[in-house]
C-alpha cells in the first residue's frame, strides 16, 4: 500500500518551521526566491486548485527559481522510524509564460528534524525532471535513497523549483498548480492534486477504540472480551488465528497491574476484532492495552504492515455496577423461582430509628430469575462503587411459597458488596 503526500495549501503541520529551502544541490545558477511561505503536505486530497508562481530574473543565465517547501505530519509520533529506498512519484501539474522561459521541474525531498536540520535526503534535485513545463500534469519517478533513525517531531519536506535557461531576457511568471481534487496524471489540465508518493507504507495500521461490556464478561472463569477497531482490517502474519490463540505482543492492563495476554476470538481479515483477557474486569476498573512489535505478528491487509506499537491505549469501560447472588433456602437447596428484591442503604451517618430516612430504598427489581445454581445477577443502578460493603439487599420470595402466614418466612436481608 503505498502512502501519498499531496501539496495544500494549509499550515496545520509547519509549527514554527522556516520557509528557506535547505537542499545542498539546489541552486544552480543564480538563485531566486519567490517568498512563498512554508504549506502542508498531507495524506488528505484538497478540494480547490491553487497555486505558487515566480516571476523569473530578466537574464539568460541559468537560474534557480524556489518556489518554497511543504511540510507533512510529524513522522516519528506516528511510529515511523525508516523510509526505504524507493523509486518516488512526482506527479505536478506546472507552467511557463512562455516558450522563451526554458522552465523545468526540479524537486528535494528529505526528513526535516524539529530543529529544522536535515535528518536525511531521500531525494535532492540534481537533474531537470520530464519535459519542459507545458501547463499541464507530468508523471515522474525519481530514484529515492533510504532515511534512518526518524525521531518524534521529524517531518518529511518537498521543495519545489523550476530551474531555467532562457531564451531570451525577459520576466516569465512560472507556476505549479495544487491542492485540487484530481490527482495528477500526464496531460492534467486543471483541478490539479499535485503530489509525491513512495511504494512503501510508511504509515503503520494502528489500534483507534476499544471498548468492555457486560455481554463478554464471565465471572466464574474468568474472562473479559474487549471490542477493538483497527484503523484498516488486519490479519496474521502467514496464516490465520484460531480462537483462543494468543496474540504475540498484545497485553491487557488493569488499574495499572500485571500485563495480561490477550487471545483471538473474531475479526480476522476485518478492522473489528474481538479479543479476550483471563482477568475480569469491573466497572470503573481503569485498563488499557499495549502492543509491542512482534517482529510482523499483527498486519494490515492490505500492505502487510505490522500494527504500530501502542502504549495505555484506554479502553472505553462500559461495564455495568451488579448485584450477584446465591440464594439458598434453610435446608441449604438453592432458589430458581423468581423473586423480587429491593436494595437498601443508609441514608445518614447515624443509624438513628427516629429519623425517617435512616435507610432508604434505592432500587427495586421485580422478577429476578435466578440461574439454576441460584444465582441472581442483576444491574445495580445505585450510587455505591464497586466494592462498597454499603448496601443491604432485601429478596422476595412469594411466588414458592404464598402459604406462608408470615411474610418473614418469604423474605431475608443481608449487607452485600456491590459487585
Amino acid at each position: 500500500m503505498a502512502t501519498r503526500f499531496y501539496l495544500r495549501n494549509t499550515t496545520a503541520n509547519v509549527g514554527t518551521h522556516g520557509a528557506g529551502e535547505l537542499s545542498p544541490t539546489l541552486p544552480v545558477g543564480t538563485f531566486d526566491d519567490a517568498g512563498n511561505a512554508a504549506h502542508d503536505l498531507s495524506r488528505s486530497k484538497g478540494s480547490a486548485e491553487t497555486s505558487v508562481a515566480n516571476v523569473s530574473l530578466g537574464q539568460t543565465a541559468q537560474q534557480s527559481q524556489y518556489l518554497g517547501k511543504f511540510i507533512s505530519e510529524d513522522l516519528g509520533a506516528a511510529g515511523i522510524t525508516d523510509i526505504g529506498a524507493n523509486t518516488w512519484n512526482v506527479r505536478f501539474r506546472y507552467e511557463e509564460s512562455s516558450g522563451f522561459a526554458n522552465a523545468f521541474l526540479r524537486v528535494s525531498i528529505y526528513v526535516l528534524k524539529s530543529d529544522d536540520t536535515v535528518r536525511g535526503f531521500v531525494y535532492d534535485g540534481a537533474a531537470d525532471l520530464g519535459v519542459e513545463a507545458d501547463a499541464t500534469g507530468q508523471e515522474l519517478t525519481v530514484s529515492g535513497a533510504a532515511v534512518s533513525g526518524i525521531l518524534s517531531g521529524d517531518r518529511l519536506v518537498c521543495e519545489a523549483w523550476i530551474v531555467a535557461t532562457q531564451a531570451m531576457t525577459g520576466n516569465y511568471t512560472n507556476t505549479v498548480y495544487y491542492d485540487g481534487a484530481t490527482d495528477v496524471v500526464d496531460a492534467t489540465a486543471s483541478d490539479a492534486a499535485s503530489y509525491i508518493e513512495t511504494p512503501e507504507n510508511l504509515f503503520p495500521p494502528s489500534l483507534t477504540a476499544a471498548s468492555a461490556g457486560d455481554s463478554g464478561r464471565d465471572w466464574d472463569a474468568p474472562y473479559q472480551e474487549l471490542s477493538l477497531t483497527f484503523s484498516e482490517a488486519m490479519t496474521k502474519s502467514g496464516g490465520s488465528y484460531g480462537v483462543g490463540d494468543t496474540i504475540p505482543g498484545m497485553f491487557v492492563q488493569v488499574n495499572g497491574g500485571a500485563q495480561q495476554a490477550v487471545t483471538y476470538r473474531s475479526g480476522e481479515d476485518t478492522a473489528s476484532w474481538v479479543v479476550r483477557t483471563a482477568v475480569l474486569i469491573r466497572n470503573g476498573d481503569t485498563v488499557v492495552i499495549d502492543y509491542e512489535r512482534a517482529t510482523g505478528e499483527l498486519l494490515s491487509v492490505s500492505g502487510s504492515v505490522e500494527l504500530a506499537e501502542t502504549a495505555d491505549f484506554a479502553v472505553t469501560n462500559n461495564l455495568t455496577k451488579r448485584i450477584r447472588a446465591i440464594l439458598k433456602r434453610g435446608d441449604g437447596t438453592v432458589i430458581t423461582t423468581a423473586v423480587d428484591c429491593m436494595v437498601l442503604e443508609i441514608g445518614s451517618t447515624e443509624r438513628d430509628s427516629d429519623s425517617a430516612d435512616w435507610m432508604q430504598d434505592v432500587q427495586k427489581q421485580a422478577n429476578v430469575t435466578p440461574s439454576g445454581a441460584g444465582l441472581i445477577d442483576f444491574q445495580y443502578t445505585g450510587p455505591e462503587a464497586v466494592g462498597a460493603d454499603k448496601v443491604y439487599l432485601a429478596v422476595f420470595n412469594p411466588r414458592e411459597d404464598s402459604s406462608a402466614s408470615s411474610a418473614a418466612a418469604r423474605a431475608a436481608l443481608w449487607t452485600h458488596a456491590v459487585d
